[in-house]
């Protein structure tokens, strides 16, 4: 006698998805060899619009081709190729009140969805991926912000991580590596610790002034080797690009695109879109420029 479909969601029949072994591979499927670049785009909240209360931050990723330059992004962004959707949990007053009083600043959980197919609650799902940022109160170079990468079955991942260098009256930094949390798991034994050091000049025109022609509209971080301490060639690049008059204006909803470094594993090139999510909160939130970090 064969198995029914009901049964076949039970745990200990066979086929049942309850005794699967949690896959991440499942999670950062999309982010294969292939895929050189995405954009990110963060969707416009009218509660912010027009009442000014800060909302969770949702944004959207798609593949983009990098070979079109930063300057030209729109000629190779693909609106019908959205890859994952990314929502920032947490509706209730609590997370509202937190959102108000911290900001920026605020500690949050972002899941992120293939497909924008966003599963709320879906603490089991294979294909999600979980960005958490555990609230800092950032004071100089004292509790520094990070965001960790997560499976919702598998724990830390990896994490990036935005310190206090000596050069950080000149350029932001940020270090993508291997979860150092106590307790965690490094699940790529194949990989070094440290990934990835990402630069960005604070100096540069877009950073100081936003318009919509020559260097002020877009803003660069220089992706390296975490092996090249120098930082002298450069592998990739995540950019502010410009959204739009009335988006620029009106609102602090961006738009990012990310170039990933040439051999980056699908885990690596996650850490990068979790990257771009913790400065578009440091550097971008608020539609102004936080120059004291």
């Amino acid at each position: 006698m064969g198995t029914s479909p009901v049964d076949a969601n039970l745990p200990g029949m066979p086929g049942s998805t309850h005794d699967r072994k949690p896959d991440p591979g499942a999670a950062f499927s999309l982010l294969h060899q292939h895929i050189k670049g995405v954009a990110i785009k963060q969707r416009v909240e009218l509660g912010e619009l027009f009442f000014g209360c800060e909302t969770a931050n949702k944004y959207d990723c798609f593949m983009w081709d990098p070979s079109v330059g930063v300057d030209d992004w729109k000629k190779g962004f693909k609106p019908d190729s959205q890859l994952y959707s990314l929502r920032e949990r947490g509706d209730g007053c609590k997370a509202f009140c937190n959102r108000q009083c911290c900001g920026s600043m605020r500690g949050f959980v972002m899941d992120m969805v293939p497909n924008g197919a966003y599963v709320p609650n879906a603490a089991s799902h294979d294909e999600m991926i979980v960005l958490e940022r555990p609230f800092k109160c950032e004071c100089a170079c004292f509790c520094r912000p990070r965001i960790n990468v997560m499976h919702p079955a598998l724990g830390d991942l990896c994490e990036v991580y935005f310190p206090c260098p000596v050069d950080c009256c000149i350029n932001w930094t940020f270090y993508v590596r291997q979860p150092t949390k106590e307790g965690a798991t490094k699940l790529a034994k194949d990989l070094p610790d440290d990934w990835y050091i990402i630069k960005g000049y604070k100096c540069q025109p877009g950073a100081l002034c936003t318009c919509p022609s020559g260097p002020c509209k877009n803003v660069q971080l220089r992706i390296y080797d975490a092996a090249d301490t120098e930082c002298t060639t450069q592998i990739g690049t995540i950019a502010k690009v410009w959204s739009g008059c009335c988006k620029e204006m009106m609102t602090d909803a961006d738009s990012f695109v990310v170039e990933f470094p040439e051999g980056s594993n699908p885990m690596q090139k996650a850490a990068l879109v979790a990257c771009t999510v913790l400065l578009d909160f440091l550097l971008f939130e608020n539609n102004e420029r936080h120059d004291n970090v």
